[in-house]
């Protein structure tokens, strides 16, 4: 397997999804719709994860 770049997505994406969750749970009415939460991850400058480089392969000197 060269990466997991589709994991790594899927669990950025959960991430989000749950810290929009528990955001939302601090009143009776929402806080952040998907909008807002987006504007404020922007506003936050946070990074989408991201692979740099492929794990090396190694030998084994058998």
């Amino acid at each position: 397997m060269a990466g997991n770049s589709k994991a790594l997505g899927s669990f950025f994406y959960w991430a989000k999804v749950n810290l929009l969750k528990w955001l939302n749970r601090r009143s009776q009415r929402k806080s952040y719709t998907w909008q807002a939460f987006n504007d404020l991850i922007k506003h936050l400058n946070l990074a989408k994860p991201r692979i740099i480089r492929r794990p090396t392969q190694f030998r084994l000197g058998f």
